[in-house]
């Protein structure tokens, strides 16, 4: 190996230039942002696969657990790779130290200038920065090989999917399956019925496809005290009826209508009336938009008024079992709400409210 000259010696040969590139290894470093920030985003969507919704007890729990473990792991592996990230970062920033000593000396011992401190001093810090590194890559190494196992095992199944014909299966037994990590899939089983509608005054023959089995339950009254009877099949055939010819051929005010109680119907309240006519005690008529077990709804694109509207809704003749009352209008003013929430109406602007409200209602 060439010598190092002593202080004062010229003309005896350089040390060797201190070995790595700090650009390789920046390069490296720059490698492992991928998989540190990928595993982050990885583990964040295993945490929200570990909670399904409506599924409850033992089997979730464990589920739920095993989730949040990987999930976790994940996040360990991101640590240990940016530890390593680090450790590439402060060994590239060290050799590079090194190199400019090493230049300096270099320039220094070709003008006849004493430089065996600085060769010294650039072979010292290239030496305990690799040291150093390893140190920290090799703790990485060690952290990152259980993680690697961990992720070779097979991963949790959340559930299988035992069949429920027809629904047949309540729903109030519906949490013997969940808890064994099941979740029981309705089938909906249809029967072609040949029914009766009215329209316009004029009765229409035809056939409807209908659901069988549990259905009949869903037009239950859902609170005690509700004594209002069970829809027969060509009752919600006609309902519906009237519910897409509205859709299909009525004014912009009536499609409007129609689109709100369509979607009502689909989230799993029935609707037991529909542009339903009526008189109050008082001897007023009024129409009815349309009604549920649990509210009587008045749609509206107008931003007030239906205060004499609703408060005929409220009549112990039209109203006997003293459903709420609400109006749905996505555009109504906060000072007519608060005329309504006054006479005990609720006033709703988009569907969401309304659905969450009508699920408050059941209860």
């Amino acid at each position: 190996m060439p010598t190092v000259p002593a202080p004062g010696a010229t003309g005896v040969t350089a040390a060797p230039r201190p070995a790595g590139d700090s650009d390789v290894l920046r390069s490296i470093r720059d490698a492992l942002i991928g998989p540190v920030t990928g595993l982050l985003t990885f583990a964040s969507n295993v945490d929200a696969l570990a909670s399904v919704a409506g599924w409850q007890g033992p089997a979730a729990d464990a589920f739920g657990g095993r989730m949040h473990a990987i999930a976790n792991r994940m996040r360990s592996a991101s640590r240990t790779l940016g530890d390593g990230q680090q450790a590439l970062d402060a060994l590239a920033n060290s050799l590079q130290d090194a190199d400019e000593s090493w230049d300096l000396a270099q320039a220094l011992t070709g003008q006849g200038v004493p430089a065996g401190g600085l060769f010294a001093g650039a072979a010292e810090m290239s030496s305990s920065a690799y040291r150093l590194a390893r140190q920290r890559l090799d703790d990485a190494t060690h952290r990152l090989a259980p993680l690697t196992l961990d992720s070779r095992a097979p991963q949790p199944k959340p559930m299988t999917l035992p069949v429920n014909p027809c629904g047949l299966v309540p729903e109030e037994a519906a949490g013997a399956f969940w808890n064994q990590g099941m979740v029981p899939i309705n089938t909906e089983c249809l029967a072609v019925v040949e029914v009766t509608i009215d329209m316009d005054g004029i009765p229409v023959e035809t056939f409807e496809a209908v659901p069988i089995g549990r259905e009949a339950e869903e037009s239950k009254p859902k609170k005690a005290g509700r004594d209002e009877p069970i829809q027969s099949v060509q009752e919600k055939v006609r309902i519906r009826a009237r519910i897409d010819r509205q859709l299909a051929a009525g004014t912009a005010d009536e499609k409007f209508e129609a689109g709100v109680a369509k979607h009502v119907l689909a989230e799993g309240f029935p609707i037991l009336k529909f542009r339903s006519l009526f008189v109050t005690s008082e001897g007023e008529g009024g129409e009815i938009d349309f009604e549920t077990n649990e509210a009587i709804v008045e749609v509206t694109r107008s931003p007030n008024g239906k205060v004499s509207q609703t408060r005929k809704y409220q009549d112990p003749l039209v109203n006997p079992t003293h459903k709420a009352v609400i109006v749905f209008s996505p555009t109504y003013a906060n000072q007519a709400a608060a005329d309504l929430a006054e006479q005990g109406v609720f006033v709703v602007r988009d569907m969401n409210q309304l659905i969450n409200l009508l699920h408050e209602l059941r209860g």
